[in-house]
């Protein structure tokens, strides 16, 4: 399996946590002393997947840039795509693909984790051949995220290890 780009997006306002970390961009909130961003930098260099890591960064981005530029303890390359203006989900993503070179693109939120086998993950989307494969999780109150549904001939099990929608 060839490496590929990913993009973390990191540039929201993070206004739900700026009381709890104060001056502070959520990705680098101290989980067990250490960036939440360690953890996810973390997580890409165990699967050995990434080939160069996009850090969309807006809101406070230059703490997040000044961190990680220039760092070589990873397996894989980091390069910041930065917002004048915050763009949104979608508009960081695609501000951000401008860096990247690989056909395929892994994009993660750079405020939550998933535990989940990347490489399986990509893997599975190869095998697809799918445009789009999503990560979700279930969760009783569906108010604060929203929800997603699924077709009947694509359920999510726990059998099934990857729920994918193809858009």
């Amino acid at each position: 399996m060839n490496r590929l780009d990913t993009i973390i997006l990191a540039g929201g306002l993070g206004t739900r946590l700026r009381d709890a970390v104060p001056g502070v961009p959520k990705p680098l909130a101290p989980i067990n002393s250490k960036p939440f961003l360690d953890v996810l930098l973390g997580h890409l260099e165990k699967s050995a997947i990434a080939r160069r890591v996009v850090i969309a960064v807006g809101h406070m981005g230059d703490k997040i840039v000044e961190r990680y530029e220039n760092k070589k303890r990873y397996n894989f390359d980091i390069c910041f795509s930065v917002e004048k203006e915050l763009l949104g989900t979608g508009g960081a993503i695609k501000k951000a693909l401008q860096y990247t070179e690989t056909e395929d693109v892994l994009c993660l939120n750079g405020d939550s984790f998933a535990d989940v086998d990347l490489r399986g993950l990509v893997e599975y989307h190869a095998k697809r051949g799918a445009a789009m494969t999503v990560v979700v999780r279930e969760v009783e109150n569906t108010d604060r995220y929203g929800a997603i549904e699924f077709a009947d001939n694509e359920p999510s099990t726990p059998s099934r290890p990857y729920a994918q929608m193809t858009y």
